[in-house]
């Protein structure tokens, strides 16, 4: 997905950090506003996981969102304060955490229940595009430099 990382101690209690990465040339269809709004869409699933697995309710406020993009690279941090101090008491359990919302994620995408839901963006980029296909630049430079060889 959109790089859901944690990162934390893995023998400490831990913050929700989570990751959210993709190349921007990768993704052209990904502009800055329909961003935003597969961010929001990610966040209330975020919330229901938070509800169904540990019966919290988070929100947007909850939250720290640095945004560390460059021009090629599309990068935000969401550090969560949970309700009442609340941590993961490693980060295992922190990965198991992540790793069950992007598994509910996939089944609801492959099912059509996250369309169901109206969540059609983030149905279509769950799984974006890693880094761009350089075989086209890689084919224009070598055409490129056989002009130049012929001429």
């Amino acid at each position: 997905p959109l790089s859901l990382v944690c990162m934390y101690n893995s023998h400490a209690h831990t913050l929700s950090y989570i990751d959210l990465e993709f190349n921007k040339r990768a993704n052209p269809l990904l502009t800055p506003t329909i961003t935003e709004t597969l961010l929001d869409q990610l966040f209330a699933q975020l919330q229901i996981q938070y509800r169904t697995v540990y019966d919290i309710s988070i929100r947007r406020s909850d939250m720290v969102d640095l945004d560390s993009s460059t021009r090629k690279k599309f990068s935000r941090h969401w550090i969560l304060h949970l309700p009442n101090g609340a941590l993961f008491s490693d980060a295992r359990e922190a990965g198991v955490f992540v790793r069950g919302m992007v598994s509910r994620l996939e089944e609801e995408r492959v099912s059509g229940r996250l369309r169901r839901r109206g969540h059609d963006l983030l149905a279509d980029n769950l799984f974006v595009n890693a880094e761009e296909d350089e075989s086209n630049e890689e084919e224009e430079e070598d055409d490129g430099n056989e002009n130049e060889n012929e001429t």
